[in-house]
């Protein structure tokens, strides 16, 4: 209950880089879209 560990899922579409963070349990996950993969790895 309320782990802190974190998933990831990267996804492309259209040339458009998608990656979801999940955070845990209880928290909502966060969404970066970029057309360039490397901006999407600072995210990290």
């Amino acid at each position: 209950e309320g782990k802190e560990e974190k998933h990831f899922s990267v996804s492309t579409r259209n040339n458009h880089h998608i990656l979801i963070v999940f955070q845990g349990t209880g928290s909502w996950p966060e969404i970066f879209l970029e057309k360039d993969p490397k901006e999407l790895l600072k995210k990290l």
